[in-house]
């Protein structure tokens, strides 16, 4: 198995260290016992095990972007429950989402500040700019890769565990040319 983690990571061309080798392994099964333990089980249209799932999920916490010395990847656990287990599925997700995408907008803020925003002339607030751009960013991000999802069934309802993930590079790109379109647009409607 260390060799498997050891050799995915070279392939994708992320430096791991002995001891994240070692987390990837010993985390997914810590975690997957304690799951089991209370009460979750795989999802009926799930193509790996629980631990398979969460070696995933582990293995894409520890990998970095050697050019931006960032992690590659932006991680969100959403948990929720719904009498349908696919409206739960749909919730997880979302809250999943969010979680991701305040590791991108928090910075994103400064950077909007930064440009000073259009305020003037009853245009645009900063916060307004910021909102447009986030619901932008995760109608796209709803479409990114599951890593994980896990569920059980408790007083009636179904409760969804989902780990999702984004490329770090790729989210901050996305918001970043969200903003300077909604910017662009913002200039040419004060124009007129």
């Amino acid at each position: 198995m260390k060799k498997v983690v050891f050799i995915l990571a070279v392939l994708l061309g992320v430096s791991v260290t002995l001891q994240a080798q070692k987390s990837v392994i010993e985390k997914p099964k810590v975690e997957a016992k304690k799951l089991s333990k209370d009460g979750y089980k795989i999802l009926p249209d799930a193509l790996h095990p629980m631990k398979k799932q969460l070696e995933f999920v582990y293995a894409n916490q520890i990998m970095k972007d050697e050019d931006e010395d960032m992690p590659k990847y932006l991680m969100g656990v959403g948990i929720a429950s719904d009498a349908s287990l696919n409206q739960a599925k749909i919730s997880a997700r979302e809250k999943a989402v969010q979680i991701i995408l305040h590791q991108v907008m928090v910075p994103m803020k400064s950077i909007i500040e930064e440009y000073g925003g259009i305020n003037e002339n009853g245009s645009v607030s900063l916060e307004e700019l910021l909102n447009m751009v986030e619901e932008k960013c995760k109608q796209k991000m709803m479409s990114g890769p599951t890593l994980a999802a896990f569920y059980k069934k408790e007083g009636g309802k179904y409760v969804v565990k989902r780990y999702c993930t984004y490329s770090y590079v790729d989210a901050r790109t996305m918001a970043t040319d969200f903003f300077e379109a909604e910017l662009k647009n913002e200039s040419e409607m004060l124009k007129y």
